[in-house]
């Protein structure tokens, strides 16, 4: 799971898409980019998945952030959050990460208030539990650009709906788990 997180995390912060598209129109123009060095992670559910990406965060020099109920030993996070304080959690982020388990504390926690307490060039990846998200609220955020990008591996439905508005994104990136 952390090489998943971090694919799609060193796929945002160095632009491979912008490279890919560089390389199509055939300009050496290379795209901007950045580092993961400094950016801000939050990860929401700090077990046992949490905690690594949390530990391989910091081998990319990143702050930490865990949104979490019961977890506050893990090393890699530089500060906790708890319920009620998602927007002081949320706020500033520049990469979030849900691992939370499927409980009724959890299902759609990420709703359009949440959404709009992070920045707009976050990105969200959401390898927890589909339940875990609004799925009206996420498509609205990224389709009025309030939101970068998501990457989702899990759904509510699975496998996902030929007819569900997350295939028609193009800043949504679906896995199949």
């Amino acid at each position: 799971m952390q090489e998943y997180v971090f694919a799609y995390l060193l796929y945002f912060s160095r632009n491979l898409k912008g490279f890919v598209e560089a390389q199509k129109r055939g300009t050496w123009e290379p795209p901007s980019y950045q580092s993961l060095a400094g950016k801000t992670l939050g990860i929401m559910g700090v077990g046992d998945i949490g905690k690594g990406v949390a530990n391989m965060a910091k081998n990319f020099s990143m702050i930490t952030r865990g949104y979490t109920r019961n977890s506050h030993d893990c090393e890699g996070i530089d500060q906790y959050y708890k319920v009620n304080e998602e927007q002081d959690f949320a706020t500033d982020l520049d990469y979030l990460v849900c691992l939370l388990p499927q409980s009724t504390k959890t299902t759609e926690l990420i709703d359009k208030a949440f959404l709009s307490y992070l920045p707009p060039h976050c990105v969200l990846i959401n390898a927890g539990r589909g339940a875990s998200i609004v799925d009206r609220a996420l498509i609205a955020a990224l389709q009025s650009n309030a939101l970068h990008a998501a990457v989702l591996d899990v759904f509510t439905q699975e496998p996902l709906p030929k007819s569900h508005p997350f295939w028609q994104l193009d800043n949504l990136y679906i896995t199949q788990h």
